[in-house]
């Protein structure tokens, strides 16, 4: 599937599975506990969990995402599920997967979940179906959604940035509502994540639609300030906004302050800290090409 496309497709095929489904509905609590007395479904759940908890793993990653994905053939009404199920695909790309085409179909996967758990909001699904822009129904949607909000954005984003600047034109306008969308409901929300996606927004929008290096800076700064420990923001900074810059003191600085950071600052994302510092020397490897 185009990413241009976004979300219609998404919920044309809702639409068509939604009775045997149940996709109209509202979400169900996302479920987590050790009880002995689950159902089939929570304990889904909760093997998910104990599988992402290993995630660093790339097999555990795989488990989990088998997991949720059974979850969402006995209940497609779960809102966070598809989201957690967008974050693992956006995980596997970034951080497991170095071949481009592998990062390409799972960053397309996890889109589709992201976008599927935004389809559960009710308000949204019926804005879509009812003619409107995808992105001009944000409004429809809650605090209780950002989870898939927010990974549909970095699904997209970062499938548009692989794709190359043909689809970083085609998808501005969505990835722009998004960043707003989720820096207005919860500034707070993954560590910064709202100024952090806005400052990768206006890096990576040309300057003739929109892009900003100043306006970038101000956002990644911003974002750093609310959460300076969380590595992935100094490593979008080096990658989308220093080669722009044409800075190549700030690039190198950034990669090594991640590089030499202790990974575990944040107990609950250790995983995607370590990740990101294989990141951060991969992109220091490439200095001399990108400057």
């Amino acid at each position: 599937m185009s990413r241009g496309s976004w979300i219609g497709f998404t919920l044309a095929c809702l639409g068509a599975l939604g009775i045997m489904l149940g996709c109209g509905g509202r979400k169900t609590t996302y479920v987590k506990g050790d009880s002995a007395a689950v159902s089939a479904e929570q304990q889904l759940l909760i093997d998910a969990e104990a599988a992402w908890a290993q995630r660093e793993d790339k097999a555990q990653l795989d488990i989990a995402i088998a997991k949720w994905i059974e979850f969402t053939e006995k209940d497609a009404t779960n809102g966070e599920v598809f989201g957690m199920l967008a974050r693992a695909h956006y995980l596997l790309a970034n951080g497991h997967l170095e071949v481009k085409e592998e990062r390409l179909a799972a960053l397309d996967k996890g889109a589709s979940f992201a976008e599927r758990g935004m389809a559960t909001n009710e308000e949204f699904r019926a804005c879509v179906d009812g003619g409107n822009k995808d992105y001009k129904c944000l409004d429809k949607m809650t605090t209780a959604d950002i989870l898939p909000v927010y990974w549909a954005y970095a699904c997209v984003g970062k499938w548009s940035a692989l794709s190359g600047f043909t689809y970083i034109v085609k998808n501005k306008s969505k990835l722009k509502a998004i960043a707003d969308w989720v820096q207005a409901t919860d500034p707070d929300f993954y560590y910064g994540a709202g100024d952090r996606i806005l400052g990768t927004y206006y890096a990576k929008a040309p300057a003739a639609f929109g892009g900003d290096l100043d306006v970038s800076l101000a956002h990644f700064n911003a974002s750093l300030a609310l959460e300076p420990n969380y590595l992935g923001t100094k490593v979008l900074q080096a990658q989308y906004y220093c080669p722009k810059a044409q800075d190549a003191e700030l690039f190198k600085k950034l990669l090594e302050e991640v590089i030499a950071a202790d990974p575990n600052s944040i107990p609950e994302i250790v995983a995607e800290q370590k990740l990101e510092q294989a990141n951060a020397k991969r992109l220091l490897e490439q200095i001399d090409d990108m400057f």
